[in-house]
């Protein structure tokens, strides 16, 4: 009950700080997360969100946050990529193709969140940068 009471006050800060924030750094936040669609060109995504986040993050606190959790969970994709295709010789690539949809669909969903001013914690991410 109490846990209930601290996410909602959580999700109250969040979305009055959002009120708050420019459309700039919005937006910017939202381009570090959309960068992770460039994870199809062999670690482009991860790459290209790590660079933006190390360059923007002292101006943009917002983008900040939003590049830990996107570097996070591209970095969390990548060893479970590599997992999948270890596995793949055994369930031919069906755990690889649904990790393909479901970091696309994470991907956009943390994107439009990113667009509103609100950072998305992805499932499944593994915490390497707090």
């Amino acid at each position: 009950m109490e846990e209930d009471k601290v996410v909602d006050a959580e999700v109250v800060n969040e979305e009055s700080a959002a009120e708050k924030m420019s459309d700039d750094e919005k937006n910017m936040g939202m381009l570090c997360s959309l960068l992770q669609l460039l994870i199809f060109t062999w670690l482009g995504g991860l790459l290209a969100t790590l660079i933006f986040w190390l360059v923007m993050k002292d101006k943009y606190p917002f983008v900040d946050r939003v590049g830990r959790e996107v570097v996070n969970f591209q970095l969390s994709i990548l060893i479970y990529s590599i997992v999948c295709g270890l596995l793949a010789h055994f369930f031919s690539g069906i755990l690889l193709a649904a990790l393909s949809i479901f970091a696309i669909v994470v991907i956009i969903t943390g994107t439009v969140k990113a667009s509103q001013g609100i950072v998305y914690t992805y499932p499944l991410a593994i915490r390497f940068l707090k």
